[in-house]
């Protein structure tokens, strides 16, 4: 679907929502629209009214929930809709499935984290560490064994760095 697709779909749906706000599918349509344009917060505001409405309709709409709170760094009720979507999906494994699993590990890393943070005391470590390049947004990742970061040399780039065991 092109983005032009997708903005028509956006205004149709908000105009049938203006008619009736209780028609459920057209508002999980938009928030699934909303959620693949990176719209976050809409797409938030439309699966909660989903949850609130019709909370068995899919447990797509708890998937789509976490997903759009996890992206707005609201990991606590991230971690509620995500744990009602495991509740709610089959025992089968599928990709959606470990995705909402990583999800929650993300989630709950970030809360515990959060309890753990101490003010940050900042300082070149040395050209061993840092570079002439400029150097973005280092994280951590969940299972603690790798660093993330953006490098700017003429365009980003994003590194992997993962500890060696000796």
């Amino acid at each position: 679907m092109s983005r032009n697709d997708f903005t028509n779909a956006t205004i149709r749906l908000e105009q049938l929502l203006n008619d009736d706000s209780l028609f459920i599918t057209a508002r999980q349509q938009l928030a699934d629209i909303y959620l693949r344009q990176k719209e976050f917060e809409q797409a938030a505001k439309h699966y909660e009214m989903v949850s609130k409405l019709a909370s068995d309709l899919t447990p797509s709409t708890w998937f789509g929930l976490g997903e759009s709170l996890l992206n707005l760094g609201a990991y606590a009720a991230s971690k509620q809709a995500l744990t009602t979507y495991l509740s709610k999906v089959s025992t089968q494994t599928n990709q959606r499935k470990a995705i909402a699993q990583k999800y929650l590990a993300d989630c709950n890393f970030s809360l515990s984290e959060r309890k753990n943070t101490q003010l940050l005391n900042i300082h070149n470590m040395g050209a061993s560490i840092n570079s002439a390049d400029d150097e973005y947004f280092p994280m951590l990742t969940a299972d603690r064994s790798s660093i993330i970061l953006r490098v700017k040399k003429g365009r980003f780039r994003i590194y992997l760095c993962q500890s060696i065991s000796r």
